[in-house]
C-alpha cells in the first residue's frame, strides 16, 4: 500500500487456508481426513480461518476448526478482534446479508466480493422483486457509471445452522449496500470483470477507483499464507496429539508475526512506505543469525535491521500454478497393508 493505512482506515484481510497432521487415530478423530479420500490413504486436514492486517501483515487472529464446517458459525472470535472504524476485505464467500449486519452492528466497514447467486443489476430503472433474472434489491441512487447504492432485504429464512432466534430477531429489515462493477484489462489475469458490495457509501471520500485499488491487495493475504505454509514449512506439522497440534500451530504463528514484526521496523527505518516490500526470506534469516548469536546488550542490537526491500510490483500476476513437477509415483489409493502396489524394477544392466 501507498501508506499504513488506506484512507485513513485500519484494514484487515479474512481468508481461509489449510493444513495436515500425522496420520494418528487421535488427529483422524479430531479434524477427519477429506470425505474424498480412503481411509488409510489420506491425513487429517485442519481448516483455519485467519484475520491479518493489510499494512503489516501480522495474523490478527487465528481460528482452527475441522472441514466442512460453516464459517459464519466462527466469526465470533475474528469479530472479536475488529475495532469500530476497521474495514473488513475478503472474497465472495463471506459476502452475505447476514455477515454485512453483523459487521455494521459493531462500526465495522466491508468490501466483498460480491457472491456468485447474487444478481446485480446496473439498469437506471430496473425492476426488482427477486423474480427470475431480477435482482432482490432496492435501487436507491446512482453514483456514477456501474456504481450505484441499493436496500438489500434481510431473508425470511434464518441460517439455523449457526445463527440463534435472538441473533435472527436483533438483525435489521435493510441494509443499505454500495454495489460497483470495474474491470481488469492487464494481462495474465483469470478474472476479466469484478463486482464488489462495500458499506463504504460516501462516494466522495472513498471513490470507486480506490475501493477498486483496495479490492486489488486482497491477493496479499495468499502471499501470507504461502510465506505461513512454504517458507515457514507449515503446509505438514509434526505433532501427533491435538494440544502438541494446538501448540505447534501457535508457535508457527508467534515465529511469523515475529518475522512481520522485523520486517515492519526495518520498513520504518529504511522509510519504506509498505513493510510489505521488505524480503520476508532476509527478515527470517537475520532474526535465525540474531537468535543464534544469543543475547547482547549494545545500543546497536536494540536498533532495527537494515534488510532487502523488493521493488515496487504494481500488477504483479500470480498464477496459481506449480513449478516443481510431481514425482513420477501413483498416487495411494489402498491402505499399504492391502495394497498390491508394484515393486520398482532396478534399471537394466548397461551391456555396451
Amino acid at each position: 500500500m501507498e501508506s499504513a493505512a488506506w484512507l485513513g482506515r485500519r484494514v484487515l484481510m479474512a481468508d481461509g487456508t489449510g493444513t495436515l497432521t500425522p496420520d494418528a487415530p487421535e488427529l483422524q478423530a479430531a479434524w477427519p481426513q477429506s470425505s474424498e479420500q480412503k481411509p488409510g490413504c489420506g491425513f487429517p486436514a485442519i481448516k483455519l480461518l485467519g484475520l491479518l492486517d493489510l499494512a503489516t501483515g501480522m495474523i490478527v487472529h487465528l481460528t482452527v476448526m475441522r472441514l466442512r464446517v460453516q464459517d459464519f458459525s466462527q466469526l465470533a472470535g475474528p469479530h472479536a478482534a475488529l475495532r469500530g472504524g476497521d474495514v473488513l476485505l475478503a472474497d465472495r464467500g463471506f459476502c452475505s446479508f447476514w455477515h454485512l449486519a453483523m459487521l455494521a452492528a459493531r462500526a465495522v466497514d466491508a468490501v466483498f466480493r460480491m457472491h456468485q447467486r447474487q444478481i446485480v443489476d446496473f439498469t437506471p430503472g430496473r425492476a426488482c422483486g427477486g423474480g427470475s433474472g431480477q435482482p432482490r434489491s432496492r435501487f436507491i441512487r446512482r453514483l456514477g457509471h456501474e456504481d450505484q447504492i441499493v436496500e438489500w432485504q434481510r431473508p425470511l429464512a434464518r441460517p439455523a445452522s449457526w445463527m440463534t432466534p435472538a441473533q435472527f430477531a436483533a438483525t435489521p429489515a435493510a441494509l443499505r449496500v454500495r454495489e460497483l462493477r470495474y474491470r481488469i484489462t492487464a494481462k495474465g489475469y483469470r478474472t476479466r470483470v469484478v463486482t464488489v458490495a462495500t458499506t463504504l457509501l460516501d462516494a466522495t471520500r472513498y471513490p470507486k477507483h480506490e475501493i477498486a485499488r483496495l479490492y486489488g491487495l486482497r491477493w496479499e493475504i495468499e502471499t501470507d499464507f504461502r510465506h505461513l505454509k512454504t517458507t515457514l514449512r507449515m503446509e505438514h506439522l509434526k505433532c501427533q496429539s491435538v494440544d502438541g497440534v494446538l501448540r505447534e500451530l501457535m508457535i508457527y504463528v508467534l515465529v511469523y508475526n515475529l518475522v512481520r514484526a522485523a520486517m515492519t521496523a526495518a520498513a520504518a527505518r529504511q522509510r519504506v512506505a509498505d513493510a510489505n516490500r521488505v524480503s520476508f526470506i532476509d527478515a527470517l534469516r537475520w532474526l535465525c543469525v540474531r537468535l543464534a548469536a544469543g543475547p547482547d546488550r549494545t545500543p546497536a542490537a536494540a536498533e532495527p535491521p537494515t534488510l532487502i526491500v523488493n521493488r515496487p510490483r504494481a500488477g504483479r500476476w500470480c498464477p496459481r500454478v506449480k513449478k516443481k513437477r510431481m514425482k513420477e509415483f501413483d498416487l495411494m489409493t489402498k491402505p499399504k497393508p492391502r495394497a498390491d502396489y508394484a515393486e520398482p524394477q532396478p534399471a537394466a544392466e548397461d551391456r555396451s
